[in-house]
């Protein structure tokens, strides 16, 4: 078994002391601690080429607290719940966390999870409150956690905690649809309004192009009347349809198909999210991906930063299109 380098192996490698190592891998080190740049790039240069990892646990048993991030997640069983898990797993292990994952779709979970961390302090926590809203119990809850001295990240939320969030940029997805249909030379542009965010988004970026009178915007369980009627009385090929995500995607293909008509040159389908059965349809779904494993990464390095003292700032991601058979 590969013996674990320390500090003391980093210091007898570059011939330096011991407390010089330390201090130059110390991520808040003590503002009379000096140290040449020239001397701290040496030893974190060596500390990676000898694959030197803290030894988190230690270090925060020294404050009272766990070296533990907590993760609070929505039931999930899709592809953007695993890549944000992938995401959040690869970079705590990179950086030497341990992490704890919580599950719920209701406050009182919410709540639960919060109260644990508060009870057995950890680093800190990124947290996905899925659907909360805002609310005062929320941002309650927010302050008394802060209050405890906790930090936190939080995902794709408008809670308006005043703690850093990091969120996909739904906005810009919706342009990049909206702009690729309309390179389609489309003559009508049926918006599905299932995400209310995502076809405002779509429908504003169409209007700034002049071309808002060629779009009928519909409630997903009209489609097939709409889609039908559409079809029928059509004047011209292909027709633009925007899905909402790509479950509402799929079920348009079956539409489609039912009526006989041809993706590429009669119909131009876009959905929204990339989850895995959007490359198994048939014909494999075009659709805006959202890097979700990213975030998860990205969300675990913006809190390092924090919980050592850093500041950050809200984020945003930009989904990209993928482009496949349907347009």
């Amino acid at each position: 078994m590969k013996k674990q380098v320390t500090i003391k192996d980093i210091a007898k490698e570059l011939g330096v002391s011991h407390s010089v190592v330390s201090r130059a891998l110390n991520p808040n080190p003590d503002k009379n601690a000096r140290i040449s740049p020239e001397t701290k790039e040496r030893i974190v240069k060596t500390a990676k080429r000898l694959g030197f990892q803290r030894n988190r646990i230690a270090e925060f048993l020294k404050h009272g607290k766990a070296a533990t991030i907590g993760v609070f997640m929505p039931e999930f069983s899709n592809r953007l719940g695993a890549d944000l898990m992938m995401g959040i797993s690869e970079a705590a292990a990179e950086y030497g966390f341990p992490l704890n994952f919580y599950f719920g779709m209701n406050y009182s979970s919410f709540e639960t999870f919060i109260h644990k961390n508060i009870k057995n302090p950890c680093s800190g926590i990124i947290s996905y409150p899925f659907e909360f809203g805002e609310s005062e119990e929320l941002k309650k809850l927010f302050s008394e956690f802060a209050d405890s001295g906790g930090k936190t990240i939080l995902l794709n939320t408008t809670c308006g905690s005043g703690f850093p969030v990091l969120y996909m940029n739904n906005q810009k997805g919706s342009q990049i649809a909206a702009d690729f249909l309309i390179k389609k030379a489309c003559s009508l542009y049926l918006v599905d309004n299932s995400h209310r965010g995502r076809s405002d988004s779509f429908l504003s970026y169409i209007d700034g192009k002049g071309f808002l009178d060629r779009c009928v915007r519909f409630d997903f369980q009209e489609f097939p009347t709409i889609f039908k009627r559409v079809a029928d009385n059509r004047t011209g090929f292909p027709i633009g349809i925007f899905a909402a995500n790509d479950q509402n995607a799929a079920d348009i293909i079956r539409k489609v198909r039912e009526l006989g008509l041809q993706f590429k040159e009669e119909i131009a389908l876009v959905g929204y999210d990339d989850l895995q059965l959007a490359a198994q349809l048939d014909p494999p779904l075009t659709t805006i991906h959202q890097p979700f494993r990213y975030e998860g990464r990205r969300a675990v390095e913006k809190l390092i930063n924090v919980i050592y003292g850093g500041n950050e700032e809200d984020e945003s991601i930009d989904p990209f299109l993928v482009e496949r058979e349907t347009a």
